[in-house]
């Protein structure tokens, strides 16, 4: 006998709706203290050629990102751990990872969201994954995104392969005064 449980049968259900709100409230509790300060919302300045080609200045929520007027809702996979980090961080061209910290997260933008000057993220593709690195000092993010159904591998090795990689984007946080 199996140790699955058939979430059709009418007696697992309250168990699974109980796990639906965990996760909720877990994503939610976590999400923000990745890249942003709890409840408010972060505006965050392109840096790189890409993010500023292709998404411009972007803003940071508690349920994700706003980009060029869409919202990117993410729902936290996991934290990373120190290898996950150097491995993201050498994906940024980061000399390491120290002072960093971040996470995989799941996502949704179809590629008919249109961006800066009409481009989109993975081009014909739907954006379905997002990496997030950000500094100890909340200074800098830094953002690549992925097609495909699978979670993204980060090892250098076969990063540099990967079908499902889109592209990476940097951001420091805006000035208090700045209206950018």
């Amino acid at each position: 006998m199996s140790n699955f449980v058939n979430a059709r049968q009418p007696k697992y259900r309250p168990f699974l709706r109980g796990c639906r709100t965990f996760a909720l409230v877990f994503a939610i509790g976590v999400l923000p203290s990745t890249y942003g300060q709890g409840n408010e919302h972060v505006r965050w300045t392109a840096m790189s050629h890409t993010a500023y080609a292709i998404t411009g200045d972007i803003e940071s929520t508690p349920k994700g990102f706003k980009i060029v007027g869409n919202d990117l809702p993410l729902q936290l996979i996991r934290k990373f751990g120190p290898e996950e980090i150097e491995n993201a961080a050498k994906m940024f061209d980061l000399q390491n990872g120290a002072n960093l910290s971040g996470g995989l997260y799941r996502t949704r933008l179809s590629s008919s969201a249109r961006l800066v000057n009409g481009n989109t993220f993975c081009g014909k593709d739907d954006t379905k994954w997002i990496v997030v690195l950000i500094s100890d000092k909340r200074q800098d993010l830094h953002m690549a995104n992925f097609s495909g159904d699978s979670e993204p591998d980060l090892h250098p090795s076969i990063i540099g392969k990967s079908t499902n990689f889109c592209g990476t984007y940097w951001y420091q946080k805006a000035s208090a005064g700045t209206n950018n």
